[in-house]
């Protein structure tokens, strides 16, 4: 019975592929719809002298994270001020 180097074993787990192996070979899984489209927006703004200009892109499911973090911080706010009222 002969052994066997990590190397052998990992060659011949490999196939064609060249020592990757067959999944990774394939590529990525395609994105799912709500993170496959995404909105964008830019803006360009000079005051006097000083001006800057910006762009932002986000996903649908970026945006529903954003709407739940922004609810999550106005119920928490609305705890707080109740507490500090008594």
């Amino acid at each position: 019975m002969s052994k066997k180097s990590k190397g052998d074993v990992a060659g011949s787990d490999a196939g064609e592929t060249g020592g990757v192996p067959a999944m990774a070979a394939a590529g990525p899984p395609p994105l799912p719809r709500l993170l496959a489209a995404r909105e964008s927006a830019e803006v360009e703004a000079r005051i006097g002298g000083f001006g800057f200009h910006a762009r932002a892109e986000i996903s649908p499911a970026g945006l529903l994270a954003i709407g739940g973090l922004v609810g999550t911080i106005l119920l928490s706010t609305a705890v707080v001020v109740r507490a500090a009222r008594r």
